[in-house]
C-alpha cells in the first residue's frame, strides 16, 4: 500500500515532496496555500516551461518537519486540487 511506503522513506530526513497534476493555472501562492493545512511550507516551486513561462503541471515543496511532508502525502495525494486530481508523493534527489 501507499501508505507503507511512505513510512518506508529511505531518506528518513526528506521534508521534500513532489506534486504532479497541477492544474496549469494554479500558482505557487495558492498551492503553499493548500499544503499549509499540513504545516509550514519552507519553500515551494512549480515548474515552467523555459520557453513560454507557462507552468508544467508539476512542482516541489519542503516542510518545516518531515512529519508535515508525510501529512501532506497522506493528506493530500489523490485528492482535488483546483479541478484536477493531484499526486503527492516524496520527492527523490536526481544526481546530475
Amino acid at each position: 500500500s501507499s501508505t507503507r511506503k511512505v513510512k518506508d522513506w529511505k531518506m528518513q530526513d526528506n521534508k521534500k515532496i513532489f506534486v504532479g497534476g497541477l492544474n496549469y493555472n494554479t500558482d505557487e501562492k495558492s498551492l503553499i496555500k493548500e499544503l499549509e493545512r499540513f504545516g509550514k511550507v519552507m519553500s515551494c516551486r512549480i515548474i515552467v516551461d523555459r520557453d513560454n513561462g507557462r507552468s508544467k503541471g508539476y512542482g516541489f515543496a519542503t516542510f518545516s518537519t518531515r512529519d508535515e511532508a508525510l501529512a501532506a502525502i497522506e493528506g493530500l495525494n489523490n485528492q482535488m486540487l483546483d479541478g484536477r486530481r493531484v499526486g503527492v508523493k516524496e520527492s527523490i534527489e536526481k544526481s546530475r
